[in-house]
């Protein structure tokens, strides 16, 4: 599989009294999907800025497909399209448990020296790390 997968079943407090999740919590779902994936692929955060790189989220796209709801079980999955340069696009797509697409998007992470505080190519070891991880067709733009 190559896209990184992570299921989470939506509380009470995600949502408004209607039992729909609240909007920002869509941006949340998007950052433990990627945080997964970048873990699980490459590293953690804490250790690639431990490398004197940070990642800063430089964008976000979201396209919301219909409502996610109290108690639904949610599959997160994140991949990227491309290998990173001096950004790193990891796209994101969440699906209820009827493997409905609930909300799509992605997030633009810059790569950043954060020494001279200045954009900088990904590492080579992080490019080797996500070469295996190109995910060809998906339904995300």
């Amino acid at each position: 599989m190559i896209y990184n997968s992570l299921n989470y079943r939506i509380p009470i407090g995600d949502t408004d009294a209607m039992g729909i999740v609240y909007y920002a919590n869509y941006l949340r779902y998007f950052e433990m999907g990627r945080n997964a994936f970048i873990r699980d692929t490459f590293r953690s955060y804490r250790d690639i800025e431990a490398a004197g790189v940070s990642m800063p989220v430089a964008s976000v796209e979201v396209k919301y497909i219909k409502p996610g709801r109290f108690e639904d079980l949610l599959e997160i999955r994140t991949f990227i399209k491309e290998l990173p340069c001096v950004k790193l696009y990891v796209y994101t797509e969440i699906y209820n448990q009827d493997n409905e697409l609930v909300c799509k998007g992605k997030t633009k992470l810059a790569i950043i020296d954060k020494e001279r505080q200045r954009p900088q190519k990904a590492p080579q070891d992080m490019v080797n790390a996500l070469k295996g991880h190109l995910y060809p067709s998906c339904t995300a733009s």
